[in-house]
């Protein structure tokens, strides 16, 4: 008798719908060669994925072709010369996968797409794919980022891989083109980092206009805390014009030699630095309160929960019933 000691080929995983998204802003830039990679990878692995592919509209033959060679891929047209981030929202809320990863032509090579898919959905956290090095200007974006409750880093690849219930809530967040690219400093979002060998790529006009089009888009995610700034500042400059009214009125009744005019250019001086503060003031909150009634309510604000409540422990005292169904053996004999 002879034994098989062929090795059984890998079971595919059949609980899991894999989304991968290929994002990019190059026309033409999405090679065949990195979807049939990534659609072995998948077909390898998994039961159940899909590959989404988001281009622009002017790109009317480019890919179809792609129909031909490569299996459950989705190709989505957008309008032309739309920004990255919202390609990244849009491909987000057209996938359907209980794991979602995003990325970019150039990230799928080098870096692994399976281990994060699978790092996502058993750690429930999100994980985004960094190279060793940062940029000159990483603390600058570092700073502002932080400030507006992002972690941002040149260091982040633009690979991600996001758990749906996390990826949920990322979409309802009030900046989520910059919450889908550089996740919100938030403990209710656990964020993960995967090291991987991969070079700056930050040289070139296009690369120096993505860093402005960041720094444009962190500027307004920090203008609330920007307004509160304005409005505390607003109400030190109106105390400020309030202690020197009194202070010229005090000199005036006080001394006797005091410069003709003096009285009144300072009272100018203070009245106007009060208007200045009370319509600064008035504007910086006025618009917090516009901010705040547009801003979707969230209503997560409970991560965990410990707690000792038995509210039925002694149900089963009360009702005078004795539990020992549990106790008893059980007799599956069957006569015929």
């Amino acid at each position: 008798m002879t034994s098989d000691t062929t090795p059984n080929p890998p079971q595919r995983r059949g609980d899991l719908l894999v989304s991968v998204c290929f994002v990019s802003d190059r026309p033409g830039d999405i090679s065949l060669e990195a979807l049939r990679q990534s659609e072995q990878m998948l077909k390898a692995q998994f039961r159940y994925w899909e590959i989404l592919i988001i281009i622009e509209a002017t790109d009317t033959t480019a890919y179809d072709r792609l129909f031909a060679h490569v299996e459950n891929i989705r190709l989505l047209r957008v309008r032309a010369r739309l920004s990255s981030y919202r390609a990244r929202v849009l491909a987000a809320m057209e996938a359907i996968g209980d794991v979602v990863l995003i990325t970019t032509p150039d990230d799928a090579g080098a870096v692994d797409l399976f281990g994060m898919i699978l790092s996502a959905h058993e750690q429930a956290s999100i994980i985004v794919a960094r190279r060793q090095t940062a940029s000159f200007i990483d603390p600058v974006l570092r700073a502002i980022g932080k400030t507006g409750g992002f972690r941002v880093s040149t260091r982040n690849l633009q690979t991600i891989a996001f758990p749906r219930p996390l990826l949920s809530v990322l979409l309802n967040h009030p900046d989520r083109e910059i919450a889908l690219r550089f996740p919100p400093r938030d403990v209710a979002i656990p964020v993960l980092f995967e090291d991987v060998r991969a070079p700056i790529n930050g040289r070139g006009i296009r690369h120096f206009g993505k860093r402005l089009q960041l720094l444009q888009k962190l500027s307004v995610a920090i203008a609330p805390r920007v307004l509160n700034s304005i409005a505390l500042i607003s109400g030190l400059v109106i105390l400020s014009g309030l202690i020197f009214a009194i202070y010229a009125i005090s000199v005036w009744l006080v001394l006797e030699d005091v410069q003709p005019g003096w009285l009144t250019i300072s009272l100018m001086l203070s009245f106007t630095a009060i208007f200045l503060g009370l319509s600064v003031f008035g504007i910086s909150i006025g618009l917090q309160k516009v901010i705040n009634m547009l801003s979707p309510h969230r209503d997560d604000g409970i991560i965990d929960e410990q707690s000792s409540v038995d509210l039925f422990s002694e149900v089963m005292t009360e009702l005078n019933i004795e539990n020992t169904a549990s106790d008893a053996p059980l007799n599956s004999s069957k006569t015929p």
